[in-house]
């Protein structure tokens, strides 16, 4: 049976998962006609004996019809359509159900913040900012989330990353009673006013920076995607199935663009109105520092000359982004934008971070055209894969890149070069990735490093991780410890890293016998110079001696003595030796008187 002459026939059609059986399974009873579009031969010599069906994939299966297995193909046959739509602005469509045979798609809720600071809401209205304040670009019934607009100066007025003078620094989200900060330009993030590193998963939120751009995922179902060299801000919800509930600069997530400009008072600005008014109304109270003039336009390509804008836009270097953002729909945003009109280098940055949403990659700047400003030794590149920024391997921040998409224009590393984290700025050889030090200084394996002030803390970089490294003190003299009870010991020296040894005495080392002491007597310890064990003696202690002294008569005399042996002194009433001696002659008492003086 040839596909032209292929008769119609009348089958049911269902989507049995099986692999072959001789029995056609229909779980539905819907009636469909096959025509040559939607079934074909795959032999006209294969004859079959009904019922009988092969399965091919989830969508097609072969079927036996009349004899002759006919290839049927479900996804032929799908009762809308499951080609995705043409979403200009917001990028790819999104798969809102499960379908693999007829897929049904939408166009995305995706807000862009674009790096001039022009916003294209979720259902892709184009609204410019022109005032330095913090604004509300999405509001949810519990999360809010703010951008802080500012002035960003260049010393160089011709190179100001072909945006404005504006530029987009911050960004702050709360749910509930928590709050996250994350300041782009000094690239930190501050989770209840507490710094935190990413990749971070706390309080429902999770946020990770992989190096090009910051992703972050809100506890209310947000997406958002914000580049650091742009400041491209691209906000999206993740219930593709069921339209989201918001308000802001971003607007009303619900297909319909008429209600976009939505005041808080449930007001809505038209289209052709200034959306000022609605620009104003999202705007936080008190926090204008700059005001320029607005970028409006009151016109359009029918009543005004978009001539420039075609010819900026069809040449070849633009012409394969040109199926996916027609420059027709661009051209319409870019004459109702004064900066557009004025500056080419501003519209065309505009125009190729659209195309990035459909992964088209166009290199279009030169040194001499629109040139790109990096800071430092970082290189400009035209198309950088927003989530595979070159870094050294760390395990706490591995993630699925599947869940990462996009690309972006920026500033990289060096070639030969790769970040030391994708959180860090800091460029470093792939050597250096071996070890990070206490104070995150990148280390190459061998190395060996002073932690310290005084240079003697020492550390080195091993296969195993990072190992302390003792002080070459091999050359330091050691002193001999001649004396008794004397020891060696190490002592700190602030001038120098080795410790120096000196002998001290340790009279723990000394023997400790002591000697008994008499009644009157005390244990008293001196030392000498050639030993640092001290020597124990008894001598006597008056203190412990208990005085009785004794009343005398007139002819008495008290004597204190003294007896052998003894420290604590006697003492005695005498009778007067000089009332008892006779009396001699002078003569006589010279040469013999017990009672003169000798």
């Amino acid at each position: 049976m040839s596909q032209t002459s292929s008769p119609a026939v009348l089958i049911k059609a269902s989507t049995p998962f099986i692999t072959q059986t001789k029995h056609w399974i229909t779980p539905t009873e819907e009636f469909l006609t096959l025509t040559p579009t939607s079934a074909k031969d795959v032999s006209s010599s294969k004859v079959c004996t009904e019922p009988y069906s092969v399965v091919v994939d989830e969508c097609t299966k072969l079927i036996c019809v009349n004899g002759q297995l006919v290839f049927f193909n479900k996804s032929q046959i799908c009762p809308y359509d499951s080609s995705p739509p043409k979403c200009g602005l917001l990028g790819f469509a999104v798969l809102i159900n499960g379908d693999k045979c007829c897929p049904k798609w939408d166009c995305p809720c995706r807000c862009s913040v674009f790096p001039d600071i022009n916003v294209v809401t979720f259902d892709g209205t184009s609204i410019a900012l022109y005032k330095a304040a913090a604004y509300v670009v999405t509001q949810l019934m519990n999360e809010t989330v703010t951008i802080l607009v500012q002035e960003c100066h260049s010393s160089d007025s011709t190179l100001v990353w072909n945006f404005t003078h504006l530029c987009l620094a911050a960004l702050n989200i709360t749910h509930d009673s928590n709050q996250v900060l994350i300041n782009r330009l000094q690239r930190q993030v501050y989770v209840n006013s507490r710094y935190a590193k990413p990749r971070l998963k706390k309080y429902g939120f999770e946020i990770l920076d992989t190096g090009i751009m910051y992703l972050i995922w809100t506890p209310a179902g947000l997406k958002i995607q914000w580049f650091h060299s742009t400041g491209m801000m691209v906000i999206e919800t993740e219930a593709y199935a069921n339209k989201v509930s918001t308000m802001g600069l971003c607007g009303c997530c619900d297909g319909n663009s008429l209600n976009d400009l939505l005041l808080p008072n449930g007001t809505v600005v038209a289209d052709d109105e200034d959306p000022a008014v609605f620009i104003d109304s999202w705007q936080i109270p008190n926090t204008t520092s700059y005001v320029s003039q607005s970028r409006r336009r009151e016109v359009n390509c029918s009543t005004s000359d978009c001539s420039d804008c075609f010819n900026m836009l069809n040449n070849l270097t633009l012409s394969a982004c040109h199926s996916y953002v027609p420059p027709a729909t661009f051209c319409e945003i870019w004459v109702r934008d004064a900066e557009y009109v004025n500056n080419p280098c501003m519209a065309l940055a505009a125009y190729v971070a659209s195309c990035h949403k459909f992964n088209v990659c166009i290199k279009w700047r030169s040194p001499d055209y629109c040139p790109f400003v990096c800071p430092g030794t970082l290189q400009y590149q035209a198309c950088l894969p927003a989530c595979t920024a070159p870094s050294c391997p760390n395990k706490e921040f591995e993630y699925d890149t599947v869940q990462c998409l996009g690309m972006s224009e920026g500033c990289m590393c060096p070639e030969g070069t790769l970040l030391h984290r994708p959180y860090s700025a800091l460029c470093i050889s792939p050597v250096k990735c071996a070890c990070t030090d206490s104070f995150g200084t990148p280390r190459a394996l061998g190395e060996v490093w002073k932690a310290s002030v005084d240079g003697c803390c020492m550390y080195r970089c091993e296969s195993d991780g990072i190992v302390p490294v003792e002080f070459e003190c091999s050359d330091i003299p050691q002193p001999v410890c001649t004396r008794a009870g004397e020891i060696s010991i190490s002592l700190a020296d602030d001038n120098n890293c080795c410790t120096q040894r000196v002998c001290v005495c340790n009279q723990s080392a000394c023997e400790t016998t002591l000697m008994d002491c008499k009644f009157g007597q005390k244990l008293v310890s001196y030392f000498r110079q050639d030993s640092c064990c001290p020597e124990h003696t008894c001598e006597c202690d008056p203190d412990q001696c208990v005085l009785d002294v004794p009343v005398c008569r007139e002819d008495q005399t008290l004597i204190a003595t003294r007896t052998e042996g003894s420290c604590c002194l006697a003492y005695i009433c005498s009778e007067s030796l000089y009332l008892m001696c006779p009396f001699y002659p002078e003569a006589e008492q010279q040469q013999f008187n017990p009672c003169s003086e000798r």
